[in-house]
C-alpha cells in the first residue's frame, strides 16, 4: 500500500443557469434560455397558487416546501421538491401551485406572471 497515489479532493461547483441554459438548449429550446435572468425568490403559503403566462424556455426551482406544477391543457403534471428544477417544454400558461408553504425562482426566458391567488 506504499505506493498508493491520492489525488487531492475536487472541489466541484457548477453554475445552475449555465447547467440549466444547456439542458434546455438540448431540448430544443437553446436561444430562448440565452438571458441570465433569475427571478427574486418568491413565496407562496400553502394553497397559493402563482400564474404565469408564457414561461417557455424558463427553469422554476423549488428552494423550499413542495409545488405542484401544471400546464393548461395539459394531464400531466409536475411535483417539486427543494432543489429539484423544472424547465417549461410548454408555452401554455403555467400554474404554480403551493402544496404546503413554498419557495421558488425562475432562471431563463419570460417571467411574466399573471398573479397570485
Amino acid at each position: 500500500m506504499d505506493n498508493l497515489i491520492q489525488e487531492p479532493a475536487m472541489n466541484i461547483t457548477f453554475d445552475r443557469f449555465a447547467v440549466f441554459a444547456k439542458l434546455a438548449s438540448l431540448l430544443g429550446h437553446g436561444p430562448a434560455v440565452a438571458t441570465n435572468r433569475v427571478s427574486a425568490p418568491r413565496t407562496l403559503t400553502k394553497g397559493q397558487t402563482f400564474g404565469m403566462a408564457c414561461a417557455f424556455g424558463s427553469s422554476i426551482e423549488c428552494l423550499a416546501g413542495k409545488l405542484w406544477i401544471t400546464h393548461d391543457g395539459d394531464p400531466k403534471d409536475i411535483e417539486l421538491e427543494p432543489g429539484r428544477c423544472y424547465v417549461v417544454d410548454r408555452r401554455s400558461k403555467m400554474l404554480v401551485h403551493a402544496l404546503s408553504d413554498s419557495v421558488f425562482r425562475q432562471f431563463g426566458a419570460s417571467q411574466s406572471a399573471t398573479g397570485q391567488s
